[in-house]
């Protein structure tokens, strides 16, 4: 039998970090409602979650992406 989790409020923000990503991995291995069951959150909070970890990733490339084209256009300066 699946135990229920403390409440995300319980956490620190690491271990509230935490506690989203094994939402969400669980989601993805066993299904939206094992999640719901198994962590005591709304279908509704694990969509959000998802969206949110998406869109963090994707703001992550693109600092990433434009940290690199920045050093890039830095060596180009330096040529000419």
């Amino acid at each position: 039998m699946i135990e229920h989790l403390r409440s995300a409020s319980a956490f620190s923000k690491n271990e509230k970090a935490q506690f989203r990503l094994k939402t969400i991995e669980f989601s993805k291995k066993y299904g939206i409602q094992a999640a719901v069951d198994a962590f005591d959150v709304s279908r509704v909070t694990i969509y959000r979650l998802e969206k949110d970890a998406k869109t963090k990733l994707m703001q992550l490339i693109l600092i990433q992406d434009f940290s690199s084209l920045m050093h890039l256009n830095e060596r180009i300066v330096k040529i000419h």
